[in-house]
């Protein structure tokens, strides 16, 4: 996530408060926080859903409101299917197209849900689930 950070400090972390009405924010090494937006659903195990109040220059803006919705699908014991939409990208006005190029790239949704998938198929253990992430800047989403 080093190459995913807004704020004025290299990012320590990237919260997610768990609950409804809670912030989803950037965690600086020297401990400033620069908002990214809310949560609006967090339903676990199957489905989050978050306010990306992010701007077209990547600065927050409280008054921007698009929505990420993440849901995971269980594909069997070991199996997790995570889809992810980012949808209400009309709300960039005429930079929207600019936008949805930025968060279809390699280095936008679909390339964090690769590492995600990358991530969770290397957890050690016999438990060890399998994730096959696909991703969507848009209402519709990609297998």
């Amino acid at each position: 996530m080093d190459s995913h950070h807004i704020g004025e400090q290299p990012m320590k972390d990237l919260v997610v408060e768990p609950r409804a009405g809670g912030r989803w924010y950037e965690l600086g090494e020297g401990g400033a926080e620069t908002a990214w937006g809310k949560v609006l659903v967090y339903d676990p195990p199957e489905r989050l859903v978050l306010v990306w109040q992010l701007d077209a220059e990547w600065d927050y803006d409280p008054s921007l409101h698009t929505e990420v919705e993440v849901r995971f699908i269980a594909q069997g014991a070991h199996e997790t299917r995570v889809e992810l939409e980012h949808r209400g990208l009309e709300a960039f006005g005429a930079r929207q197209d600019e936008v949805r190029s930025a968060l279809d790239s390699e280095g936008g949704w679909s390339g964090l849900l690769e590492t995600y998938g990358k991530i969770t198929s290397l957890a050690p253990g016999p438990e060890r689930s399998r994730s096959q992430a696909s991703g969507a800047s848009s209402s519709a989403t990609r297998s």
